[in-house]
């Protein structure tokens, strides 16, 4: 998952609803893999074959070709890796239910402040995490065998850029992503301290 990218959304997503909690954008730029861990723990979605593998080994500083990616159970706990080398998200990542899921982010939005343009935003917001993801997969550099997002559900067509096909374009654009976020956000705060400063304007 292209984790930092999402971060870097949420954090330049402040030059476009200034007034919203960083929080409240980065959550909404992370919402539908939020939905993925309540899938999983539901055994509903999978992880990749030998993706658990290959995270304890990154946290422990181990290279990931000393790993074995033959799958079975996962010794840390949680629902076993897949023999599925690219086991499909469709509730979560699949296009329709991330369209599902924006509309429904939306309309929380507009439950609870009456606003049109910002409810608009906040689904476009959430729904940026499927664009992010169907620019950088199928991330063949971490998972070789992945084959992108599903359309729809379990069996559908499965579609994206393949971005993260190099683990150093993969790289770049991780970190980049979250430098021009921040670079954004630390702009859109300069600006907000000085309209604070400056007070209301003058009739």
């Amino acid at each position: 998952m292209a984790g930092l990218a999402h971060l870097g959304v949420g954090l330049a997503a402040k030059r476009a609803a200034p007034r919203v909690p960083l929080g409240i954008l980065v959550l909404c730029a992370y919402a539908i893999d939020l939905l993925f861990m309540v899938f999983w723990l539901l055994r509903l979605e999978r992880l990749p074959k030998g993706a658990k593998a290959r995270a304890r080994a990154a946290a422990e500083g181990r290279k990931t070709a000393a790993v074995d990616l033959a799958g079975g159970p996962d010794q840390a706990g949680g629902p076993a890796p897949t023999d599925d080398p690219d086991p499909p998200a469709p509730w979560s990542h699949g296009l329709f239910m991330a369209v599902v899921w924006s509309a429904l982010a939306g309309l929380i939005a507009h439950l609870l402040r009456r606003r049109p343009r910002l409810s608009l935003f906040i689904a476009l917001l959430v729904f940026s995490h499927w664009i992010v993801d169907f620019i950088t997969q199928p991330m063949r550099a971490s998972f070789p065998g992945q084959l992108g997002l599903p359309l729809l559900f379990r069996d559908s067509r499965k579609v994206g850029l393949g971005l993260y096909s190099s683990s150093r374009v993969a790289n770049v654009c991780e970190y980049g992503s979250v430098v021009v976020g921040a670079l954004v956000y630390g702009l859109t705060l300069v600006k907000l301290r000085r309209e604070r400063a400056a007070g209301p304007a003058s009739p």
